[in-house]
């Protein structure tokens, strides 16, 4: 089994690395790959994808059972999950995927491009951040019925961390130490990321 975390990673933080971590440890998996998103249909990124990349190896450095995949991050045009995975198994054709997503993710699932080919592409593992879990629970049932979507919700607690958070602290000059890698925060640093306001700013 493959676990596979997607993201802007606009830029990657520590909620990202912690829900990573929670999954290797419920679920066993001997990997997960990090997928950031080129162009994806929801959100839009501050950073250009090559700095977004250097942050993420950096990132990735920290966990040998982590690894990078670029599919999204350079192919032209919009990135739809259901077109990535099946794209991801014609080159990892013997893995079965389990797709990490937070829980505010699992609210939106039916708006995501082709939502019964994503279920039987992957299966999902949710992480709470701050809801009931009855409430994601009831979920997940909706989905198994209308979709056939197979999830499973992880014990561990997300952070409550987000990239737009970070890029406004940076944008008013405040330290971010305890929200990104010590590497991730150098790095930003060193290039001046993240400085100017951009009102399209979302969550990630």
């Amino acid at each position: 089994m493959l676990g596979i975390l997607g993201g802007t990673f606009d830029p990657i933080h520590l909620g990202h690395m912690n829900m990573a971590d929670i999954a290797l440890e419920e679920l066993k998996l001997p990997k997960i790959m990090l997928l950031p998103s080129g162009d994806p249909p929801h959100k839009s990124a501050s950073a250009s994808k090559f700095h977004r990349l250097d942050m993420l190896k950096i990132a990735a450095e920290m966990n040998d059972r982590l690894f990078i995949n670029t599919y999204e991050l350079f192919r032209e045009g919009t990135s739809y999950t259901a077109n990535t995975l099946e794209a991801l198994k014609y080159e990892y054709p013997h893995e079965d995927f389990i797709y990490i997503v937070g829980s505010d993710s699992i609210h939106n699932f039916h708006t995501w491009r082709e939502p019964k080919k994503v279920a039987s592409l992957c299966s999902m593992a949710v992480i709470l951040r701050n809801e009931s879990p009855d409430n994601i629970v009831n979920i997940i049932d909706e989905l198994k019925q209308e979709y056939g979507l197979k999830t499973i919700l992880l014990k561990g607690r997300g952070l409550n961390i987000s990239s737009s958070h970070i890029r406004q602290l940076l944008i008013e000059r405040k330290d971010i130490s305890a929200l990104v890698p010590q590497g991730v925060k150098n790095y930003i640093i060193s290039n001046e990321l993240y400085l100017q306001n951009r009102s399209e700013e979302i969550n990630v």
